[in-house]
Formats: C-alpha cells, structure tokens, sequence
C-alpha cells in the first residue's frame, strides 16, 4: 500500500470514527454509527472526485 492511499484509508476512517465517538452518548449508538458512516462516505466521495478531477489514477 502507498503512503497515498493509506493516508486516504486513515482520512475517511478518522471521518467516520470521530463522529461515533464524540456522539454516541448523547444521541445513541445507531445514530452516532450511523452519521459517522454518512460523513466515511461523504470523505470517501470527495477524495475520488479531488481524484478524477486532477486526472490521477486511483
């Protein structure tokens, strides 16, 4: 794995997670697991639209 992508991996990753942990005790753990899991792909989407839009491969 590059550098590259293990850094994509650990950023949505880290978006994912850090809602869940800051959230899961005042509004529940499903809905915590779930916002972290909108913004994980919400991340993910952004860096492969950053991604084609500069012309680099995956």
């Amino acid at each position: 794995m590059t550098k590259a992508k293990f850094l994509r991996v650990l950023a949505v990753f880290a978006a994912g997670y850090l809602p869940y942990a800051f959230l899961w005790r005042s509004t529940g753990a499903v809905t915590a697991f779930l916002i972290g899991a909108a913004v994980a792909v919400a991340v993910a989407l952004v860096i492969r639209w950053r991604e084609t839009r500069a012309g680099d491969p995956r």
